[in-house]
C-alpha cells in the first residue's frame, strides 16, 4: 500500500531550517556553481582543457540536451552502446580514441567505474561522471556519487523543487588548464515565485495530488484558450536542442536553499516509494529496470520498460495513486534513427513535481 505521505511530498517536500549540507559531499575536491547542468559540463571541458576537433565518448542513451556544450565547444562526439539493463558496452569493443569518456549513473544507481577507468588509462581520457540523477546517493562502497571520476556534474533541480541549480565537481588531481567561471549565486526572485508550476505547487499542493491534478487541468485550460494548445510542445527533430545552452545565469545560492529540504525525509520517501511502486506494478505489463535497491542507493525514480500497448494502463494505474509517468530520454538525433526498440520504451515514475 502506498502511503499518501510520501506521494504528498513529490509534490511538497518536507522542508526544515537545518537540512543538507554540501560541503561533507565536496569536501575532497572543487566544486563551482551554476544555473544548469549543460552549463556546468561547458565550462568544466573548458577548465580541462579540450579544444574544438577534439573527440568526446558518450552513451547512446542520453538526453539529447546534454549535446549542447560538447557543439558549443566545436567537440567531435562519438558514441558507446548499452545493454538491455543499460550496462556500458566498453570491454572487447574497438572504441574511439577521445579526450574525455561520459559515465553516466541512471537514475541514481551507482554505474561501474572500472571499464571506465581501463579506457581512461590506456588513452589518458579524463572520465567525467554525470550525476544530474544521483545526487544523494554512494556507491556500495560509501563513495559519493558525481565524486568518483576527473569531473562530475550535479543538477540539484531534478532532486528538489528549484527552478535551477547545477555544480561541477573537479578531484582535488585533476590539473586545471583554466580555471572556471563561476557566476555569484543569487537570491530568489519573482520569476522563482511566480512560475506557473510554483504557482500550481504552493496553491494545489495544499490538497495532495488531486489539488495539483485539477490546478494543472485549469492551467492548461487557460493555455489552450490562448495558445489553442494545453502543453507546450517541442519540434523533436528541431537540432537546436542539441547546438544551444539557454542564456547562462546566475545560479540561486544552493548552499543556504539546498539546507532548507529535509535530506532524511528525502531519502526515506525515494526509499519507500521504490519499493512500494515496484509491488503496485506487479502483474503489469512492464520490467522494472532495477528490481532492488543496493546500498547507498538514494532512486531518482523508478524505471521501466513498456510497451505503447500497455503504458495507457500503467499511467492510469499510478494516476489512481497520485503520481505520474514520463518518457525518457528524447535521444540525440544520430541515435535516434538506429536506436534499438528498448531506448525508446523507457518510463521514470516522478518524484519531485
Amino acid at each position: 500500500m502506498i502511503r499518501s505521505k510520501r506521494v504528498n511530498q513529490v509534490y511538497r517536500p518536507i522542508k526544515k531550517n537545518a537540512g543538507l549540507e554540501l560541503d561533507p559531499i565536496f569536501n575532497n575536491g572543487r566544486v563551482y556553481f551554476y544555473s544548469l547542468g549543460r552549463w556546468a559540463l561547458f565550462h568544466g571541458l573548458q577548465a580541462l582543457g579540450l579544444e574544438a576537433g577534439d573527440s568526446v565518448l558518450l552513451p547512446e542513451f542520453i538526453c539529447r540536451d546534454l549535446l549542447a556544450p560538447l557543439n558549443k565547444l566545436g567537440l567531435k562526439i562519438h558514441y558507446y552502446s548499452l545493454d538491455k539493463n543499460l550496462n556500458p558496452q566498453l570491454k572487447g569493443i574497438d572504441l574511439p580514441v577521445a579526450k574525455a569518456i561520459i559515465a553516466v549513473n541512471y537514475f541514481g544507481f551507482a554505474c561501474d567505474l572500472s571499464p571506465f577507468r581501463e579506457y581512461c588509462k590506456h588513452h589518458q581520457a579524463f572520465l567525467i561522471e554525470d550525476n544530474a540523477h544521483g545526487f544523494l546517493s554512494k556507491d556500495p562502497d560509501g563513495n559519493w556519487l558525481g565524486c568518483r571520476g576527473d569531473l562530475g556534474i550535479f543538477s540539484f533541480r531534478k532532486t528538489f523543487p528549484l527552478s535551477d541549480g547545477a555544480a561541477l565537481y573537479f578531484s582535488k588531481e585533476v590539473e586545471l588548464v583554466k580555471e572556471p567561471m563561476s557566476l555569484a549565486p543569487r537570491e530568489k526572485s519573482s520569476r522563482d515565485f511566480l512560475s506557473p508550476k510554483e504557482l500550481i505547487r504552493n496553491v494545489g499542493g495544499f490538497f495532495g495530488p488531486s489539488g495539483i491534478q485539477l490546478a494543472t487541468k485549469c492551467l492548461r485550460l487557460a493555455r489552450k484558450v490562448v495558445s489553442g494548445k494545453e502543453i507546450s510542445s517541442a519540434d523533436h527533430d528541431d537540432p537546436a536542442p542539441e547546438l544551444e545552452i539557454p542564456t547562462e545565469l546566475a545560479p540561486l545560492d544552493m548552499k543556504k536553499y539546498l539546507s532548507e529540504f529535509d535530506s532524511v525525509e528525502e531519502t526515506a520517501k525515494r526509499l519507500e516509494l521504490f519499493n512500494e511502486i515496484g509491488e503496485l506494478l506487479k502483474g503489469q505489463d512492464c520490467r522494472p529496470l532495477h528490481s532492488s535497491l543496493p546500498s547507498n542507493c538514494v532512486p531518482y525514480s523508478f524505471a521501466f520498460f513498456s510497451s505503447d500497448a500497455a503504458i495507457g494502463r500503467i499511467k492510469e494505474v499510478l494516476r489512481k495513486k497520485g503520481l505520474e509517468c514520463f518518457n525518457w530520454p528524447e535521444l540525440p538525433l544520430a541515435v535516434r534513427k538506429n536506436a534499438p526498440d528498448i531506448y525508446n520504451q523507457l518510463w521514470l515514475v516522478r518524484w519531485v513535481w
